[in-house]
């Protein structure tokens, strides 16, 4: 297996030109007829090398790398052949706008892999650059889940992702932990069993010193009788790959076994349909923003800052 050095990375990512030329300008070469006084990842400028998600996420063994555009256009068409051959409320419109997005005019929606795809290298640029200075002992990925954000089969269109966020801010402020800075994304899975969405949150914290998350732990998220961990905490140690971990491209299908191997008692797959129309029409009903997660952090054109 290839070994990286962070000089070997970043002298390749200065030297090669991997950036299609309809990229290259700028991420916002054309916004066609939506408003541009509504700013979205399209309008941002191309992250610098050495933030550039579709640069540093480099396939490692069975990783995979990110996505490409052909990937992402392939991905598109899938969708649009599934939301066709639905019959659930708005998928035949989504399938239409899905179809119609171009670069000239693209249509912004959380469901079109190609405009999510955009959104990531953006967020993702935007995190690498907030925290390029920040030593990794004070960087700590969290994951959040509860059995409250839980939703039946057909009724995703109840999770609203603002309630969710407004939410989790309020159990970090009445934990009273310090100053915490946290920039995260909500993520989901089907669970094929039970037939339920299982909504959850994936964050980057830095930590302030004398910052305890077990506070957080015991007062919020503690071990439930279905979720055994719903809290999770992993130290900041692939930055790109972890960064690229926090806004998925696509939720996942959860299947559990009944007699599990060893270290393993599940697999993530595709959703199978209606659920993933399902998913698809919950996405494009939200803007990116509903769906980011700031604690201490705001977006400032580009740029992700600290308040």
């Amino acid at each position: 297996m290839t070994t990286f050095t962070t000089q070997s990375i970043r002298a390749s990512v200065v030297c090669l030109t991997p950036v299609p030329t309809k990229e290259a300008k700028t991420m916002a070469a054309s916004t066609g007829k939506q408003d541009r006084r509504r700013w979205n990842p399209w309008m941002s400028m191309c992250p610098q090398p050495q933030y550039d998600i579709r640069l540093l996420l480099v396939p490692d063994g069975k990783l995979k790398g990110f996505e490409t555009e052909k990937q992402a256009e392939a991905e598109k068409k899938s969708r649009v052949r599934s939301l066709s051959e639905s019959k659930l409320l708005g998928a035949q419109q989504l399938a239409i706008r899905l179809s119609n997005c171009n670069n000239e005019d693209r249509c912004n929606s959380n469901a079109c892999p190609v405009c999510a795809r955009q959104a990531r290298v953006w967020f993702c640029g935007a995190i690498l650059a907030l925290f390029n200075q920040t030593l990794t002992s004070e960087l700590q990925v969290i994951t959040l889940m509860k059995d409250a954000w839980s939703y039946k089969a057909g009724f995703l269109n109840k999770l609203t992702p603002r309630d969710l966020t407004s939410q989790i801010r309020r159990h970090f402020d009445r934990s009273e932990l310090g100053h915490v800075l946290m920039l995260g994304a909500i993520h989901g899975e089907f669970n094929e069993g039970n037939q339920v969405w299982t909504p959850h949150v994936h964050a980057i914290c830095h930590i302030g010193e004398g910052c305890n998350l077990n506070i957080l732990r015991k007062k919020y998220y503690s071990s439930t009788g279905s979720i055994c961990k719903p809290m999770m905490v992993q130290r900041f140690t692939n930055r790109p790959r972890q960064t690229a971990y926090l806004l998925k491209s696509f939720w996942g299908l959860r299947i559990s076994t009944p007699k599990p191997a060893k270290g393993h008692n599940d697999s993530t797959k595709r959703i199978g349909e209606p659920h993933h129309t399902e998913y698809l029409l919950w996405l494009d009903s939200w803007k990116l923003s509903d769906l980011l997660l700031f604690y201490n952090g705001k977006r400032n054109g580009d740029a992700l800052r600290r308040r």
